[in-house]
């Protein structure tokens, strides 16, 4: 089955993949119509915007994005790496016969995995920073709500005058920086 916008909710057990950005139009709660996990996962390709994903969960689709699985003697998470990037995104049409075209030189299975393998260490580590980026940012908001929102400076609440703490003021940026001359 090929879902469409008006046949997903919000919220359900079972994502369903679109080309977007975020990578998932909505949910429902049927049976996922492709089945993946962590030790079998799927990738997938999307017809008009050549973005491949990861996928090692259940899910559903829509029309134009296309499940795929690596052939014997290919490693899944070599062929992601090395298709992913295979058709660069020019218009919203359809990519699929330029992608199945597309031609690699192939190393053999334990050097595809060795790759697969340091590619994957190097994404953890992206994944990992992002989240520590993620927590520092949470962390400067909570501080600046501590200080800015709440309006205590040394444990001493503020006085508000036209919803900003007195002494303060509004300025544009204008006023507050020049830019510099170029060249």
């Amino acid at each position: 089955h090929r879902y469409s916008q008006q046949e997903v909710s919000p919220r359900g057990a079972v994502p369903v993949v679109d080309q977007g950005d975020k990578g998932v139009i909505g949910y429902h709660n049927s049976k996922p119509d492709i089945i993946a996990s962590p030790k079998d996962p799927i990738i997938t390709f999307a017809n008009h915007t050549c973005r491949v994903e990861w996928r090692p969960y259940p899910f559903s689709v829509i029309q134009n994005v296309f499940p795929l699985r690596a052939k014997e003697d290919f490693d899944l998470r070599y062929v992601y790496y090395r298709v992913k990037d295979a058709v660069r995104f020019e218009e919203y049409k359809g990519h699929w016969p330029i992608f199945e075209r597309a031609e690699f030189i192939v190393p053999g299975f334990s050097t595809q995995k060795r790759i697969a393998e340091v590619l994957s260490a190097f994404d953890e580590k992206i994944e990992d920073n992002n989240r520590i980026i993620k927590t520092l940012e949470e962390m400067a908001q909570a501080i600046f709500r501590e200080w800015f929102v709440k309006f205590k400076i040394k444990g001493k609440k503020l006085k508000l005058q036209n919803g900003i703490p007195e002494g303060w003021a509004v300025k544009r940026v204008s006023e507050i920086i020049r830019r510099l001359p170029q060249g």
